[in-house]
């Protein structure tokens, strides 16, 4: 059983999943990276939406020398630091 199969490494967006299917019969092949796909959107949706509910943290949690930090300054404060 191969591992790694040089043929299926040069896609863009490689699935480290597929170099286990690459042994597998065909039918298994498609539905196993059909979930493995799903999963990964879900996944990114999920964060998506937990993000939006972290935005909407706007009640102070504590301060730090006379300023009040929300829920969300964490979130914008990263936000700056990738964003140039």
């Amino acid at each position: 059983m191969a591992l790694f199969r040089p043929d299926i490494a040069v896609a863009d967006h490689l699935l480290p999943s597929d170099c286990i299917l690459a042994s597998g019969r065909l039918q298994f092949r498609v539905w196993e990276r059909f979930i493995g796909l799903s999963l990964a959107m879900l996944t990114r949706i999920g964060l998506l939406l937990s993000l939006a509910w972290i935005m909407t943290l706007t009640e102070p949690l504590f301060s730090i020398l006379g300023e009040e930090v929300s829920g969300r300054d964490p979130i914008l404060a990263g936000l700056r630091l990738f964003a140039d």
